[in-house]
């Protein structure tokens, strides 16, 4: 974790945060809310270049747009979970998401502007 200190500021959290979904308008609009609550964003496109990303640097966190799949969210998630046990997992949920299995997320945020306090939450907890 990145801890960065202004003169007369108080402490800043800045997590390299992995943000995973299809590219669309949606996505762009997380990535800049994201972004600006100090994240360190890495866009990837499928799961695929996530798997790929994780290997090669460090992330806090994992963020599911909802743009993908539930086959893909589920797949990703349970490879992350061994893989990156430290990773934490957030998704964003729509009004006709599935359940997934207990724990295999560390949060889901319901919209896309409740992502940033989600992914907060997660990190913290």
């Amino acid at each position: 974790m990145k801890w960065k200190k202004s003169s007369g500021q108080k402490d800043t959290f800045h997590p390299p945060v992995l943000l995973v979904g299809e590219p669309s308008a949606a996505l762009d609009r997380m990535e800049a809310l994201l972004a600006g609550t100090g994240a360190a964003i890495t866009r990837a496109d499928n799961i695929c270049y996530a798997e790929l990303f994780s290997e090669q640097q460090y992330f806090d966190a994992a963020v599911y747009s909802d743009s993908l799949s539930a086959e893909e969210q589920i797949s990703l998630a349970r490879i992350m979970r061994v893989r990156w046990p430290w990773m934490k997992l957030v998704r964003c949920t729509s009004q006709d998401s599935f359940t997934p299995e207990p724990g295999l997320f560390d949060c889901e945020a319901e919209s896309e502007t409740a992502v940033p306090d989600c992914l907060r939450t997660a990190i913290f907890s």
